[in-house]
């Protein structure tokens, strides 16, 4: 009875034995497929690190390059223009509206630009058109006055400054020779504001007399 006793416990130790190597197995199984797994994602993670690397030199030369062909002056333009875009629609008009201050046509009209493109909407964006048409005629670019008079036209017809922009581009075309221009625009006023500042502003300019008659 002794030795069956004895015989019974030697076997329930080895079966424990063998469910404990099992049990190691298969947890050293897992933690292999575990290490397996981190180093697959190890390599994708250097091998996504390369690639930004490499691309992020691509554009740093390509920065680079960009950088050595333009210009102190159109580098500048650049800033200017990037620095615009960061501001809200208030900022970008109170620079508008300093830009005419002081005389500087090329931040005036980006600053416009900017409002036109990203703004389209704004309720300043009329004025900020007028201001550009109104420093070119300031500053005797003819043809801007012209380009901008008729940027105002096209976009905002109805603009409390559009009799203001007429009596612009039509001196603008007085100024270039283009009399039958500056008649039509001329007429614009008569008819379309008649007794207002601008209409009685014209008459002097006016190539055909006939135009200020009622």
């Amino acid at each position: 009875m002794a030795n069956l006793v004895k015989k019974m416990s030697l076997l329930v130790i080895v079966f424990g034995l063998s469910a404990c190597s099992m049990v190691a197995k298969e947890k050293l199984k897992n933690l292999e497929k575990k290490v397996a797994q981190l180093n697959e994602a190890n390599r994708a993670q250097k091998k996504q690190i390369s690639e930004l690397i490499n691309e992020k030199q691509h554009w740093n030369s390509l920065q680079k390059n960009k950088t050595n062909s333009c210009s102190p002056e159109e580098q500048a333009s650049e800033q200017v223009s990037e620095f615009l875009m960061s501001l809200s629609e208030k900022s970008v008009y109170a620079k508008a509206i300093e830009a005419f201050r002081q005389r500087s046509p090329s931040i005036l009209a980006r600053a416009t630009r900017i409002l036109l493109k990203t703004y389209p909407e704004s309720v300043h964006l009329d004025n900020a058109i007028f201001l550009n048409a109104k420093l070119a005629f300031l500053q005797e670019q003819w043809e801007e006055v012209k380009e901008w008079s008729y940027e105002l036209e096209k976009k905002f017809p109805f603009s409390n400054k559009l009799a203001a922009v007429l009596v612009l581009s039509g001196l603008a075309h007085l100024q270039l020779g283009e009399n039958a221009e500056a008649n039509r625009r001329f007429l614009n006023i008569y008819q379309q504001f008649p007794g207002s500042y601008e209409a009685e502003k014209i008459k002097k300019f006016v190539v055909n007399s006939s135009l200020g008659r009622t």
